[in-house]
């Protein structure tokens, strides 16, 4: 990778989360709710699942954003639950996914910036790179 393609890369990645911050900034007021209503959704998949014995107590949950997502452009989490030995667990909990889809506009953005701009340099930035 060129020197000058990592100083374009540096400067529009900052550029980006800038803006995309400043968007959650905004419009927290609208994703809280949406989060809200996903949350208590999954707390009813719980108590029902518990109910018919097919999930025991749980420790904790977590929402789990995989990269190979990303790079796929899923914005989906899984959301997954534990028990206090989730480390002897040889399988995941997984009950739900969470759309954050709204909130990688801005990585969207910047990705194809940055397809588009690599053809500049002929090669010598692979699209793997980026």
């Amino acid at each position: 990778m060129t020197e000058a393609f990592e100083t374009y890369v540096v400067r529009l990645r900052e550029e980006k989360l800038f803006e995309m911050e400043e968007i959650y900034q905004k419009h927290f007021h609208e994703f809280v709710p949406t989060f809200q209503k996903h949350f208590s959704e999954i707390c009813e998949t719980i108590i029902k699942l518990q109910k018919s014995g097919n999930l025991g107590e749980i420790s904790y949950l977590e929402y789990t954003l995989l990269y190979s997502n990303l790079i796929h452009k899923k914005e989906t989490a899984e959301v997954r639950v534990y028990h206090d030995n989730w480390y002897l667990d040889s399988r995941q909990s997984i009950i739900g996914t969470f759309d954050f889809s709204a909130l990688f506009t801005k990585y969207h953005e910047l990705s194809e910036e940055l397809m588009a701009y690599r053809k500049q340099f002929a090669g010598t930035v692979s699209a793997q790179k980026v």
